[in-house]
């Protein structure tokens, strides 16, 4: 469970902060109401959405302490479950208030395809809020890759409408939208940045599952151990070599401070797994499942910031077939 808690929550976050996407999949409207132009759409949707996003910005930022946390009990994921729930009012009324405008013709085809994108949102809020609560791996992971698909459409036919507001995932902190001005595109960041993160998952996947038919012995041996270590140090060299490609990868202006961040999350966590190397290799073994837990938690950490990145294969967790990580 506390394996998949940061994955869970960065999306989360998300979906309490994705606000509207467009607006209203009504095209008759109220008697003989006038339409909007275009700029008075996206004016007064952003006006509603502001509303929202206001709304749900305490939440977010109590919601990321727990994340921050590792949601590792049952009690902290219900309170995460009840914020959660708490945003789905005022994604309610934002859809309510949204389908009071009426667009231009030439804007309502999408405006349609989105209204359903946003019944969608307050849908999965609920239904993620009760995955969180059942600690079910397998729903957790289903309803994290719909909030996903909902979320990167959402935000898509925001910027084919031209909102500011609407459809715009936010920083986490004061209220900012974490895509935006300044530094390269960020599609193409977040697809440079993942592609990296790939490169390495695939590097240390036979590292990982020759690690764990070690680890099914017991590592018993002293041969065994420094074995253990080697495949260890070597995954350490793959995870280096994805923080210099990192570092010379610019982030758009808006997420440099937590790229910045994530970064350093990598290598405290490269620092802890290289702890673990050395124990083995001294054969320190009662200090072991501390370590261990001291990595289990930082993996959550850069996880749960990847995600929030929207970093899906950087913050996904690096398993074997057999369903285990290193931790």
């Amino acid at each position: 469970m506390r394996l998949v808690s940061s994955l869970v929550g960065a999306l989360a976050v998300a979906v309490l902060v994705a606000g509207c996407g467009g607006g209203s999949g009504s095209s008759t409207g109220e008697g003989g109401d006038a339409r909007l132009s275009h700029t008075e759409w996206v004016s007064q949707a952003d006006a509603i959405c502001s509303v929202d996003h206001e709304a749900n910005a305490s939440r977010e930022s109590e919601f990321e302490g727990l994340v921050e946390g590792g949601l590792t009990n049952a009690e902290v994921r219900e309170e995460a479950a009840e914020l959660i729930r708490g945003a789905v009012p005022s994604v309610e009324a934002e859809v309510k208030g949204i389908r009071a405008l009426r667009p231009a013709p030439a804007d309502e085809a999408r405006v349609i395809r989105v209204d359903g994108g946003l019944e969608r949102t307050a849908q999965l809020d609920e239904k993620l809020a009760g995955a969180l609560e059942t600690g079910s791996v397998h729903e957790l992971e289903a309803v994290i890759g719909q909030v996903a698909a909902n979320a990167t459409r959402l935000e898509a036919l925001a910027r084919e409408l031209g909102t500011k507001v609407c459809g715009k995932p936010h920083s986490g902190g004061g209220g900012e939208t974490v895509g935006g001005a300044g530094g390269p595109d960020r599609a193409e960041w977040t697809n440079h940045a993942n592609e990296i993160c790939r490169t390495n998952r695939e590097a240390n996947i036979a590292k990982l599952e020759e690690f764990e038919r070690l680890a099914g012995k017991g590592l018993k041996t002293a041969r065994a151990r420094h074995e253990a270590a080697a495949l260890i140090r070597d995954g350490i060299a793959n995870v280096e070599g994805e923080i210099e490609s990192f570092k010379r990868l610019a982030a758009p202006e808006a997420l440099e401070d937590q790229f910045k961040k994530l970064i350093a999350k990598v290598e405290t966590l490269v620092d802890l797994e290289g702890e673990i190397a050395d124990l083995l290799d001294r054969s320190e073994l009662k200090a072991l499942p501390g370590t261990i837990g001291r990595v289990a938690k930082a993996e959550l950490s850069v996880r749960g910031l990847a995600l929030h990145l929207g970093l899906r294969v950087c913050g996904k967790l690096l398993q074997s077939e057999g369903g285990h990580s290193l931790a």
